[in-house]
């Protein structure tokens, strides 16, 4: 497991906001209305609905504290559920689909235990493609150190990783996908504040590892997983 509080891991310092290496679309993300729910042990993950007002309401009591928002660019509680709706708005993306063009896609979910299915614990998913796949979270101070970050994250990597490719034998003939000449394996990605250290081992605990420290306000720890790193 990584020690990002070693000062001898080198660390890249910029000014301006960083970002993930570009990658090609590769991925197929069924349409919305056919994503369906994903299950752990304790939990179920069910898909965004951009214009549920449950959701709305759910995930502005979580992203209005400012103790949740502190490790989340950039930084500002939401304000209002308008504030929230924009945000759910926003994970909505152009992917391709099987007609070979691109169309709105997401593949994010609010996490909701099993025994209460009302309650909205917090949300976990793919936050873009643009410039390539990462993965995101956030939970409510109330479950955290519980163990359901990395369950929901889990659940939701190994989904991702189980949908199919373009450069699989799909043939949509679109040039999007990766190929091995043009720089490798395909990769998801995440970026954690060094000082959260829970979230970090999340994330290492389902299989990304850090390729780069980056300080930008605060120290980051940048971190990618292939298929291979699967857990």
């Amino acid at each position: 497991m990584t020690d990002i509080s070693d000062p001898n891991n080198p660390t890249i310092t910029i000014s301006t906001e960083p970002s993930y290496p570009t990658q090609p679309y590769s991925v197929l993300i069924p349409p919305p209305s056919d994503l369906k729910p994903l299950y752990t042990t304790r939990l179920i993950l069910r898909p965004l609905e951009i214009d549920s007002d449950q959701h709305a309401a759910g995930m502005f009591r979580i992203r209005s504290r400012q103790d949740v928002v502190d490790w989340l660019w950039p930084r500002t509680p939401d304000t209002s559920i308008t504030d929230t709706k924009t945000w759910m708005s926003g994970k909505l993306f152009p992917a391709p689909d099987s007609t070979g063009g691109l169309a709105p896609r997401l593949f994010f979910f609010i996490i909701t235990p099993k025994d209460n299915e009302n309650l909205i614990l917090g949300s976990v998913g793919v936050n873009s493609l643009d410039p390539a796949p990462s993965l995101g979270y956030a939970l409510h101070p109330d479950y955290w150190g519980r163990g359901f970050a990395s369950e929901a994250a889990g659940a939701v990597v190994r989904a991702w990783w189980g949908l199919p490719r373009i450069n699989e034998g799909v043939g949509l003939g679109l040039g999007l996908g990766l190929r091995e000449e043009e720089g490798g394996e395909e990769k998801l990605y995440a970026a954690s504040n060094c000082r959260n250290v829970g979230s970090v081992k999340v994330l290492e605990r389902v299989g990304f590892e850090v390729y780069e420290y980056v300080h930008f306000i605060d120290r980051l720890a940048f971190m990618a997983m292939g298929r291979g790193n699967l857990k």
